[in-house]
């Protein structure tokens, strides 16, 4: 082989991963005609077999936040910054050929995201099991008019996309967020990238994990589009649903998802709309952003009887009136509705295993402590500091318990010491 010819492939590998895999299946044509014809059919051989069984794995993850692609994105380095009609020329080529092959999208550049939805040429991804969205970053430009670009998104969401507009009464008592202060360029894009995710969405029935754009604007959208256009419809197979920036009524979420097994949700909502008689037993985490009423907490739990892990950023009480008596109560006839909901699963108590709290300022130990008190089956919990009335409310109820886990590391070694000594039928009560 040539030095000529070496140099020219050495400089074409030393390229980014992404363009290594998008220039693979061409590399042969590159040294081909420098290799006598007995050779030439053996690369040609090897060429074919390594795209066959090498490419689908390559191609089996996108996630556009790895370092391969930030480099394509960097306009601060020239070897890989590109003109934006070729970029997006670029991209289109690279999902029209492999995007049958991407299983895992994590998309959070709005040419990403419409390169993967396809065209009316080809449709992009179409195979996907999880996609991730999150913030929707614009790259050097802006989309052109929403009605030309996609072909699977049904006409009236697209005019409830592009007409949406904040209002006193779709926004009751909220202020607009920052980005409808935005140039109406970079709204568009906003409103574009929505307008793909949806298409995505509907090109992708057998997803199985799915987060929702970290986009305000999601929230003053008509409803309806995301229960009956799209949870109802489109999304039989979702086990992960993550609509942490997207305000959604859980009774509602969960009705249309009973197969459901993991939720974030950014606030709870329509817990008193829950019948008595409804139980969603395949849900086994739940994610709550914002702080909660600990008390529509506890009315929620017992239709959750398989719940396993729950996250949550404080607990708090929003009825000041309440005493102490009134909340140990509360908790009491919540563990047994508890008991009841999880006795006909063949289950005596709240499966919980591990529970996480982001905030817990002193003022909410009493309510923490008979909060940890109903998950008696509790195994890891993560806190930010530890207050004494949650302390001896995890001694005296939580006999399981194997990991604490807060910013100075607090040992359980008492824990394991009373399971030793009780089965050895010795007597280990400790005081707090």
């Amino acid at each position: 082989m040539s030095e000529q010819c070496s140099t020219f492939i050495s400089n074409t590998l030393s390229t980014s991963a992404v363009r290594k895999v998008g220039t693979l299946p061409e590399l042969i044509a590159l040294i081909g005609h420098h290799l006598p014809q007995s050779d030439l059919f053996s690369c040609v051989q090897v060429s074919r077999l390594w795209n066959k069984i090498f490419v689908p794995l390559l191609w089996k993850t996108i996630d556009t936040r790895s370092t391969s692609w930030l480099r394509i994105f960097n306009e601060d380095v020239p070897e890989t910054t590109r003109p934006l009609e070729e970029t997006k020329e670029w991209l289109r080529t690279i999902f029209a050929k492999y995007g049958h092959f991407v299983r895992h999208l994590d998309a959070h550049w709005h040419i990403v995201l419409e390169a993967a939805a396809g065209s009316a040429r080809s449709n992009g991804c179409t195979n996907l099991e999880s996609l991730t969205v999150g913030t929707v970053r614009c790259y050097r430009g802006i989309p052109g008019p929403i009605s030309t670009q996609t072909t699977h998104v049904p006409a009236t969401m697209t005019t409830a996309i592009t007409t949406t507009t904040i209002t006193t009464t779709t926004a009751p008592g909220a202020t607009p967020p920052d980005e409808y202060l935005l140039p109406w360029p970079e709204k568009a894009t906003k409103q574009y990238s929505i307008n793909n995710f949806m298409t995505l969405i509907r090109l992708n029935p057998k997803l199985i994990r799915l987060s929702f754009p970290h986009l305000l604007f999601m929230n003053f959208l008509p409803k309806e589009f995301f229960i009956n256009g799209l949870l109802l419809t489109c999304l039989n197979a979702l086990q992960d649903l993550d609509l942490t920036y997207t305000i959604l009524d859980a009774r509602e979420v969960l009705k249309a998802m009973p197969r459901l097994e993991r939720l974030h949700i950014y606030v709870l909502s329509g817990v008193h709309s829950f019948l008595p008689q409804e139980k969603f037993p395949n849900l086994v985490m739940l994610g709550i952003r914002v702080p909660v009423d600990v008390k529509a907490i506890f009315k929620l739990l017992p239709h959750l009887p398989g719940l396993k892990e729950f996250r949550v950023r404080r607990l708090g009480i929003l009825d000041t009136a309440l005493t102490p008596e009134d909340l140990e109560d509360i908790a009491a006839a919540a563990e047994s509705a508890i008991v009841t909901a999880t006795s006909i699963s063949g289950q005596q108590d709240m499966p919980v295993t591990i529970f996480q709290v982001d905030t817990f300022p002193e003022i909410d130990d009493k309510i923490m402590a008979l909060f940890v008190g109903v998950f008696r089956r509790l195994k890891r919990i993560r806190v930010p500091r530890m207050f004494p009335e949650t302390q001896r409310a995890l001694w005296e109820r939580c006999f399981l318990l194997e990991e604490i886990e807060i910013s100075n590391l607090r040992d359980i070694e008492d824990w394991r010491v009373r399971r030793r000594v009780q089965q050895s039928g010795v007597s280990g009560e400790k005081e707090f």
